[in-house]
């Protein structure tokens, strides 16, 4: 029988002593891991800190687009947005790039379609501390925001700032039951009514405020103190003309007349049948005046009421007892533009009193004008009519309407 020299106790001693060895080294690399893992976590919470920092930046970014959309127009939205996402800390110096500004947002986005939201995207590299020593590149943080409201149409906008805005009398009516009504003016009494006149509309936005102290009525929800609205079309301009296709033109017959610049303005006289072709009418320092039972009627038509010289602007005069049906064209730059006042004119009193059959679509801009309105008494005479002037004053049954062919003719408006 052989026996070993090794006792029991001697072989159990150099088994621990190899078995120390290796947990010495399973020690050292657990070590190891607890420390990438616990540098990661560290990295992490300073990276959702960060991401939280550029999600504040994306959504300041993409307000200050929408309001400058509001107020300025699209020619303003970057300067706003960088300047939004630089007091937010997103600038070159900090690594953030802006990935896009887009107007409107790029699709699927529910406010894909929508002309007045913003969307703005940012990207920036997550810095890396101890995690630096596991990652060869850091991680990209993205933030995305959209800003934008919702949008009312808006059939007749008041621009004078002090008085009477909107004046309805003797019965009126403005009925405007899908679109609203906003009034510039200050005044207590600047949206007036007396004499039994309603006014029926989505919304009516006044700077100062309403009186219906003397018998009117307004249907709708009614905003005072709203912010002045600045002129929606203050970009639109008139195209260049020269020369006079015809000077001091007058008619009391049937006559077909064409687009071109007349000199002196339009005089039709009483018990005239006048067809517009389609195109566009310069009035230079002329008027357009339509006599009593004359039949005037065009479709594709724009009228432009300027001046070469600078003085002696025309106007537009619709007397009662006529039969009117214009519209404007729904192509070009002046798409959804039925009647355009200069913008150089002041004070010049509009008569649009043809009444019940009176049929005016697309949008009357008379940005410096006083407005007497009577006409589109029947709701269905017209799908479009909106009207910015200077102070708009209603005398009978009047019907707008914002189912308009072009954006040009809808002016949206935030809500």
């Amino acid at each position: 029988m052989i026996f070993d020299r090794f006792s029991l106790k001697e072989k159990i001693n150099t088994l621990f002593k190899r078995d120390k060895g290796a947990i010495a080294i399973i020690t050292g690399l657990g070590i190891l891991v607890f420390i990438g893992f616990a540098a990661l976590a560290i990295d992490v919470g300073t990276w959702y800190s960060q991401k939280r920092q550029l999600q504040i930046a994306a959504d300041a970014g993409a307000i200050g687009g929408a309001i400058a959309l509001s107020k300025t127009g699209k020619s303003t939205l970057n300067t706003y947005v960088n300047h939004d996402l630089a007091l937010n800390g997103c600038t070159a110096a900090n690594n953030c790039t802006i990935v896009a500004i887009n107007n409107p947002p790029a699709s699927p986005d529910p406010l894909a379609s929508n002309t007045f939201a913003v969307e703005v995207v940012l990207s920036k590299p997550a810095p890396l501390f101890l995690s630096r020593l596991f990652l060869a590149s850091p991680p990209n943080l993205h933030a995305r925001a959209v800003a934008g409201k919702n949008q009312i149409s808006q059939c007749a906008v008041i621009l004078s700032n002090s008085g009477i805005g909107l004046n309805a009398k003797g019965g009126s009516t403005l009925n405007s039951p899908n679109c609203g009504v906003y009034v510039d003016s200050n005044a207590s009494n600047a949206v007036n009514t007396t004499g039994n006149a309603l006014i029926n509309a989505k919304s009516v936005s006044v700077v100062g405020g309403v009186n219906t102290s003397g018998g009117g009525t307004i249907t709708g929800p009614i905003s005072s103190g709203a912010a002045t609205l600045n002129d929606p079309f203050s970009g639109l301009q008139i195209p260049p003309f020269s020369g006079c296709n015809q000077t001091n033109f007058s008619t009391h017959g049937t006559v077909t007349i064409n687009p071109g610049v007349y000199c002196g303005g339009i005089n039709l006289g009483s018990h005239s049948v006048v067809t517009m072709s389609p195109g566009t009418y310069f009035l230079d320092q002329g008027s357009l005046t339509v006599g009593a039972q004359t039949t005037l009627t065009g479709t594709g038509v724009t009228i432009i009421l300027t001046s070469s010289t600078g003085s002696n602007y025309g106007t537009v005069s619709i007397v009662g007892g006529t039969s009117v049906n214009l519209s404007p064209s729904t192509t070009g730059p002046l798409a959804g533009v039925l009647m355009f006042e200069d913008r150089n004119s002041s004070g010049v009193s509009v008569n649009l009193d043809g009444g019940s059959t009176q049929v005016l679509s697309g949008l009357l801009y008379f940005p410096t004008a006083n407005v007497d309105y009577n006409g589109q008494a029947t709701t269905g005479a017209s799908t479009c009519l909106q009207i910015v002037a200077n102070t708009l004053t209603l005398t009978g049954a009047s019907s707008f309407g914002n189912n308009c062919p072009t954006n040009l003719g809808n002016i949206q408006l935030f809500e």
